[in-house]
């Protein structure tokens, strides 16, 4: 049995905590979602640099914003998007993170 190691570690609130889908590779980095964690607790988007096993949370979702949902998308510019669910009185909401 082959065990990969470990590259990086989620913890709780102010990181990145419970990964909530697939992470996409952008110019030999890695994004991701999570459904907790970041500086309020609900859910962050971050970025995982595979050469020094930094991750960094370049958003934090506020109460009302909802949590992510789903694997992140980008287009050629790097932007990236995605979706939240239980925001406030809209169900599902749309951001992006500019790059």
């Amino acid at each position: 049995m082959f065990l990969a190691p470990l590259l990086a570690s989620l913890k709780a609130r102010g990181d990145a905590a419970l990964p909530s889908a697939a992470m996409i590779r952008v110019a030999g980095n890695f994004y991701g979602t999570t459904i907790a964690g970041g500086a309020y607790g609900y859910g962050s988007v971050f970025r995982f640099n595979p050469g020094t096993g930094e991750v960094t949370v370049l958003y934090s979702f506020e109460e009302g914003a909802g949590s992510p949902e789903g694997s992140l998308i980008r287009d050629k510019k790097h932007n990236l998007y995605g979706t939240t669910v239980a925001g406030g009185i809209t169900l599902v909401k749309c951001y992006c993170i500019d790059r």
